[in-house]
């Protein structure tokens, strides 16, 4: 059974996507681990925030609950405004 034309374009945009990102992944692998983490976290966020719409966000941090108690650092944190 073939694929519908927006499935191919859709899985060759992946394909693309994925080379890209680890083309990248591939580059830093000779860098120190903080350098590697820093680099990867800020390739990871430019793209995510190209990809999804405007009321999502992106960044690094801590979630704070409602007794106060607080995560370790989190690389990556999704929030969507309202």
């Amino acid at each position: 059974m073939s694929q519908s034309p927006h499935s191919e374009q859709l899985v060759g945009r992946l394909e693309g996507i994925r080379e890209i990102l680890m083309a990248h992944h591939a580059a830093g692998r000779l860098l120190p681990s903080a350098s590697k983490g820093g680099e990867r976290e800020t390739l990871l966020r430019e793209f995510l925030t190209k990809v999804f719409p405007p009321p999502f966000r992106f960044g690094t941090g801590a979630i704070i609950d409602q007794s106060g108690q607080t995560s370790g650092q989190l690389d990556q944190c999704r929030l969507l405004l309202k």
